[in-house]
């Protein structure tokens, strides 16, 4: 899933809803992009765990996509990159 522009209290429930029915579609490995994401806040990270959390029930995972430092620190300074897989690289640029 791409997210583009902000991820945020506006944007945040949209991508829930996306994704938590592709995951009850029974698609439950998912991989988040934020390559195009300018800017997240605190609903935006809770989000992202609303969804990892239905990920996991059904038995699947969640992967971040944050190829940008800042993206990379916030989850560093939550401590959500020892509860998601975080790459560092562009995927979509080395498949």
């Amino acid at each position: 899933m791409h997210v583009i522009g902000d991820l945020d209290v506006s944007t945040a429930p949209e991508l829930r809803s996306r994704a938590l029915t592709v995951i009850d579609d029974g698609w439950t490995n998912l991989l988040i992009d934020l390559t195009a994401c300018a800017f997240m806040d605190s609903i935006g990270l809770g989000i992202l765990i609303a969804i990892l959390r239905r990920a996991r029930s059904r038995g699947g995972d969640v992967e971040i996509q944050a190829p940008f430092d800042q993206q990379r620190r916030m989850f560093a300074l939550c401590r959500l990159d020892s509860v998601f897989v975080v790459h560092a690289e562009n995927l979509s640029e080395t498949a």
